[in-house]
């Protein structure tokens, strides 16, 4: 059998081969709501023909009834289809397992947590993402409770373990506040941010100056999908409440309790006055203001065009700093497919970065090092 002879600056060692063929990246989806649906469809859309994603392998999913699990990769389609039809995962593939033994069986390298977590403590978030890290992996979450509740331990967990912890989307949904704050703006002080950071009070409030009743604009909301499962978790000021406490424990010490964040619910109670205002081509808006000693919510008055009359589902944030000036960061702050864009931005970060450590490993020992509970699972379903 003859052939063209390939280039000599194209023929590579077999350390090289294998360092640029890397199989999938194992990943577990925890929770399959609206948000985690929506990444799931943009993993299968960037996928290859044969409907596989080209960099992750979904070895598992998990709603709050079950799992379904395979270490070939499960049928995201299918499981998208079968959700929203059906509301569960039960079916061909669905599983006993519960995290810690998928876990330790299918030795995922990225875990991606998107369950609700109670507000007060946290959980099940919290345990989600400590397993996950104890267990070598690393975590993309957009999970409020455990960063708002208990960020000391879930970062200390990640530094112990050498593992990503992301949690962009927890704050400002594709807007990269938290990414900003615990990178460049670091060093530069920053004494005070003032925003809007919650979609939905944001897009309630819009409505009702547009004169519509209380009862509809939260429906249109729902409707939207741009609430929590539960619209009262945002309209009360609990979520903005969270959001302004993992801003603040990013940024300053003592870590502020998320229950001591005075706040200003949004009611029917408001529904005149916002009617009023509106009348008058003014709306009222939550503001949230983090502080080195602490956070509250307040109402502001503020006229149509105002720089803080935002459309619908926006965030804005001010960072006031010592050394950089003022900075002002907007975009879309809530919905499925904000949230969704942004965890996927961070899932491609974190499996670059998985990417470049297993090149260059294999560059310089001619093998790929894989953790001992994964070996035997790569050698099976390369």
């Amino acid at each position: 059998m003859t052939g063209r002879t390939a280039p000599a600056d194209s023929v590579r060692s077999p350390a090289e081969a294998g360092a640029a063929e890397l199989p999938p990246h194992r990943l577990v989806l925890v929770g399959f709501g609206r948000v985690a649906r929506a990444l799931a469809r943009r993993l299968v859309a960037s996928g290859r023909p044969d409907g596989k994603s080209a960099r992750f392998r979904v070895v598992a999913v998990f709603d709050s009834r079950g799992c379904v699990a395979d270490p070939r990769g499960v049928a995201l389609d299918e499981l998208i289809r079968r959700k929203e039809r059906t509301g569960r995962l039960e079916g061909p593939g669905a599983t006993v397992w519960d995290l810690d033994t998928v876990l330790r069986d299918l030795a995922p390298q990225i875990v991606v947590e998107t369950t609700w977590s109670e507000p007060r403590p946290g959980e099940p978030g919290r345990r989600h993402i400590l397993s996950a890290l104890l267990a070598g992996a690393d975590v993309v979450t957009s999970n409020k409770g455990p960063l708002a509740r208990h960020s000391a331990e879930v970062l200390e967990t990640s530094r112990m373990m050498g593992r990503e912890l992301r949690f962009g989307t927890t704050v400002g949904g594709i807007v990269p506040i938290l990414e900003s704050i615990r990178g460049p703006l670091r060093a530069c002080g920053v004494t005070r941010i003032e925003g809007v950071v919650n979609g939905t009070t944001q897009f309630v409030l819009g409505r009702l100056a547009d004169g519509v009743s209380w009862a509809e604009a939260v429906a249109s909301a729902v409707q939207e999908g741009i609430t929590e499962p539960d619209p009262r978790h945002d309209l009360d000021g609990h979520d903005a409440a969270m959001k302004a406490a993992i801003l603040h424990n990013v940024l300053f010490a003592p870590p502020l309790d998320p229950r001591r964040v005075a706040r200003r619910p949004v009611d029917a109670s408001i529904q005149a006055r916002a009617h009023r205002l509106g009348e008058q081509g003014r709306r009222l808006v939550v503001l949230t203001e983090v502080t080195p000693d602490g956070a509250r919510l307040r109402w502001v008055e503020v006229d149509r065009g105002d720089p803080w009359d935002l459309p619908s589902a926006t965030n804005r944030f001010v960072i006031e700093t010592e050394r950089a000036g003022t900075l002002t960061l907007t975009g879309a702050g809530a919905g499925p497919e904000a949230t969704a864009a942004g965890l996927l931005a961070e899932l491609e970060e974190v499996a670059e970065a998985r990417e470049r450590y297993r090149r260059s490993t294999t560059l310089r020992t001619g093998a790929t090092t894989l953790p001992r509970s994964g070996r035997a699972l790569a050698e099976a379903f390369p």
